[in-house]
């Protein structure tokens, strides 16, 4: 009788390098493993190359280049002025990921963009581990030692990792952006209700169109040039847009596709005024004019998102001069998920004229009515004193409160 001899050997996979990290980039030296010295890893905190030791004195700036701007892990800000600025006119030119960095990302300096966090499912680490370095060493592709591309690539996105979706080889990078999102459970809406549920199973769904897994409301108000009938001074065009809000809703789901919660965000961007620059707020109604609540309880949730807008001071002034008051560009948008079900309700004030999307598709259109009809400075007319007798007019330059108004 004879027996074969079995061997089994097991061989470690060289760790090149692990690393923990504070939410704002910073690293944490006690649970990080600093191995292989003589091959420095530099692209670390969201892939980025950290910036150090370049100086003669083997000393560096010792932070990370994003593309755009450099970010300081220490301070939790970039160190120059964000080119976008003008978008972001309610936050810091040089916070990072609208000071939320565990809910934003930022990939190349410019803007702070919500996470799409999903739990990552069936991945083989340990083979998908070797082969990653394999990768690195080899060019091997990775396509094989992955179940899932798109719970991978949202693990990607959920972890903060190497940005890009580039972060293997080209072959897989490609198939993981193509399957991202494409997940077993997507936001649908009934064709025959316009009625949002979260229901599980992605793609064709008959009677359903498939919204995927965020959710993309862009706000618009605009003067519209074939309804304004007020002044144009010296000849200058008032009409256009004059107020963007994108504001995105993204649902989390458990392993088996639930739905246990949702994370939301907004971009705001003031639009162009003849004269001077426009304000992100009315005047006279407070620092707290523009609200951003996002709440949850036991029988639901609910986002609440408020902006104002309004003409620069000099433009104002103009108006005034001209017999008119300024106008309140408000925009309102509720929404509430209840019962499996998510309802939207867009308001304004008066004026001006307004469009609400839905992943580019349109979902409510507002016309605005008269200016010169509605935006007359009011006028009081008083005696003056003994012995003149004259009967002199006082206009009201007072801020009104917006009236909401459902579209």
């Amino acid at each position: 009788m004879f027996f074969d001899n079995l061997v089994i050997h097991h061989n470690k996979g060289h760790l090149l390098e692990e690393d923990q990290y504070y939410p704002f980039g910073l690293k944490m030296a006690g649970i990080s493993d600093q191995a292989l010295p003589v091959v420095p890893n530099n692209y670390l905190y969201n892939g980025k190359e950290l910036q150090q030791g370049e100086f003669s004195d083997g000393t560096g700036l010792e932070d990370y280049d994003y593309g755009f701007r450099g970010y300081d892990p220490q301070l939790g800000r970039f160190t120059e002025q964000d080119p976008l600025t003008d978008e972001f006119a309610t936050v810091s030119p040089y916070q990072y990921g609208l000071n939320d960095p565990v809910g934003n990302i930022d990939e190349d300096g410019l803007a702070g963009l919500p996470v799409v966090t999903i739990t990552a499912q069936a991945v083989d680490r340990m083979s998908a581990f070797s082969s990653f370095t394999s990768s690195i060493l080899g060019e091997a592709s990775l396509a094989s030692k992955i179940i899932n591309f798109s719970s991978l690539g949202a693990h990607v996105l959920q972890t903060g990792g190497i940005l890009g979706l580039n972060w293997l080889t080209r072959s897989v990078g490609t198939k993981a952006a193509n399957n991202i999102g494409s997940g077993p459970e997507d936001w649908y809406k009934n064709n025959k209700t316009n009625q949002i549920s979260w229901i599980n199973g992605s793609g064709a769904r008959a009677g359903y169109t498939d919204l995927g897994k965020t959710l993309t409301f862009k706000f618009v108000s605009y003067i519209d040039k074939e309804l304004w009938d007020g002044p144009n001074p010296f000849g200058l065009d008032v009409t256009g847009i004059k107020l963007t809000s994108i504001i995105y809703v993204t649902g989390h789901e458990d392993a088996i596709g639930r739905l246990t919660g949702i994370s939301a965000g907004a971009r705001i961007q003031l639009g162009p005024t003849p004269m001077g620059n426009a304000r992100g707020y009315y005047p006279g109604l407070g620092s707290e004019q523009n609200k951003w609540r996002l709440t949850s309880s036991s029988s639901g949730i609910n986002l609440n998102f408020e902006q104002h807008a309004s003409v620069s001071p000099i433009e104002e002034l103009g108006l005034h001069v001209m017999g008119y008051n300024i106008v309140d560009v408000a925009q309102k948008l509720n929404i509430n998920y209840l019962h499996g079900n998510l309802s939207v309700s867009p308001s304004t004030d008066l004026f001006p004229s307004a469009t609400l999307s839905l992943n580019g598709n349109p979902i409510m259109q507002y016309n605005q009515p008269s200016f010169r009809s509605n935006f007359r400075l009011p006028v009081y007319f008083t005696e003056s004193p003994y012995p003149y007798e004259l009967t002199l007019p006082s206009y009201d330059y007072s801020y009104k409160p917006a009236i909401w108004y459902k579209r």
